[in-house]
């Protein structure tokens, strides 16, 4: 029980924040008029960055076979159905680009950590030998 707390829960939280952000009609913004602008980009690429981090996480406490890629392919799942869930709402669309964004965020991450991962686990046999 412990584990589903400390690991599952954050990510079941992250999941429902981005569930109740894209079921709003309208995003309040910060009242800048620009046909492009760089908030929703970087909301899009750092709460699924940190979707997938908290994926990877939690992949690896329930001891998945290859939690990067698990978490990374997760997110890419995530991101798709929540354009399409976003296509329903009144005033919303579905977006390639999100899912672009998205996915980059998950992308750097999940790298991040898998790189990590395997410069540690090289490290340790360097000092083993």
């Amino acid at each position: 029980m412990k584990r589903f707390i400390c690991y599952a829960v954050p990510l079941i939280s992250v999941m429902a924040l981005i569930f109740y952000m894209s079921s709003l009609s309208y995003i309040p913004e910060s009242g800048v008029s620009d046909v492009f602008s760089i908030k929703p980009l970087i909301y899009h690429f750092s709460v699924f960055l940190l979707l997938a981090f908290l994926s990877k996480r939690c992949f690896a406490a329930y001891n998945f076979n290859n939690p990067a890629l698990t978490a990374f392919i997760f997110v890419l799942l995530y991101s798709l159905t929540d354009e399409m869930h976003q296509y329903f709402v009144p005033n919303r669309n579905f977006d390639i680009f999100d899912i672009l964004i998205d996915n980059l965020g998950s992308f750097m991450i999940v790298f991040y950590l898998f790189y990590k991962t395997k410069t540690r686990k090289a490290d340790i046999r360097t000092i083993k030998e």
